[in-house]
């Protein structure tokens, strides 16, 4: 029986799949943001990510990742928090100083391009593989 039960559990932690490789990265804010319509209904669920800029004196986002379920937030004594998801083979772990959930019927991260266009954000940390 034993040997049954374990030969089942692994089979399925085989199925698990592993992410190739592991990023960390630090962030002053991670904002989890719902996007409504005009008549209340949700129309989406992001994730902002945003640093503090000393030149500009105001907070700016670094990158935005579409929410998906599997991401999940944990708290830490002292007030930090990180976020953990899984992109294109990779773990990432993002910490931050502070974390909050939004409801707007406005979309803040796209607010924010007309400030600082995408191509001249900080973005998350590249994702680069090794090939054999």
């Amino acid at each position: 029986m034993e040997a049954l039960l374990c030969s089942t559990i692994l089979s399925l932690v085989a199925t698990v799949p592993v992410p190739d490789f592991f990023i960390s990265q630090t962030v002053d804010i991670i904002e989890k943001n719902h996007i409504y319509s005009e008549y209340g209904d949700l129309r989406f669920v992001q994730v902002i990510f945003w640093q503090w800029d000393d030149e500009k004196n105001r907070f700016q986002v670094v990158d935005w990742k579409q929410f998906k379920s599997e991401m999940k937030i944990e708290y830490y004594v002292g007030g930090k928090v990180s976020m953990t998801f899984s992109e294109d083979g990779c773990f990432r772990k993002i910490y931050a100083r502070t974390y909050y959930e939004t409801h707007y019927q406005w979309d803040p991260e796209m607010e924010e391009r007309k400030i600082l266009p995408l191509e001249n954000r900080k973005k998350l940390k590249p994702i680069f593989r090794k090939f054999n």
